[in-house]
């Protein structure tokens, strides 16, 4: 019902919009994600990547123009949605392929392409793709991926994010 229950909110408040201050679709899809994370085999693979957008449409939701020109998407920005949590979620859904483009994505910080600043979502991106490529064999890269992860989040004292990147390097390279 988060769809139906998405447009209802767009009916009712003006900053709630398809290209508006906070696009809806991209609430929708961050919703949608974490409801794949918290349950278990609710939603198939298949059912999810149905109608997912591409990494870089998903990010350009919500980006806000004045005048014109991209200037920054207010969600990523704020960390109230993330492409972070799409990767997660394939990656959850066993669709380790699908899921690095959004994990790569989600560490751009270019706001005018929808990227963001967000230093926790860097980190959770980071440790997202060193498990992918540590599944995918890839050892060295996955080993930077941890160490950026940890990196990352020691920068801004997330220290239980730091310890989730080492625990991960330790338990997958």
């Amino acid at each position: 019902n988060a769809e139906a229950t998405f447009r209802e909110l767009e009916a009712r408040v003006p900053f709630l919009a398809k290209d508006g201050f906070w696009d809806t679709e991209d609430f929708f899809w961050h919703v949608k994600c974490c409801y794949v994370l918290v349950t278990d085999g609710e939603v198939s693979a298949d059912e999810f990547m149905a109608s997912l957008p591409d990494a870089e449409s998903l990010a350009q939701l919500g980006v806000v123009h004045i005048q014109g020109k991209a200037k920054c998407q207010f969600s990523h920005l704020a960390a109230t949605t993330g492409l972070v949590y799409v990767a997660l979620a394939l990656e959850k859904l066993g669709q380790g392929e699908a899921a690095m483009p959004y994990a790569v994505k989600a560490l751009d910080e270019d706001q005018t392409q929808g990227g963001s600043g967000c230093k926790w979502h860097h980190s959770m991106a980071h440790r997202c793709r060193g498990r992918l490529l540590a599944a995918a064999g890839q050892m060295e890269e996955a080993k930077s991926a941890f160490e950026a992860a940890a990196a990352t989040a020691a920068d801004r004292g997330y220290w239980l994010l730091e310890a989730l990147a080492l625990r991960d390097l330790v338990a997958h390279v």
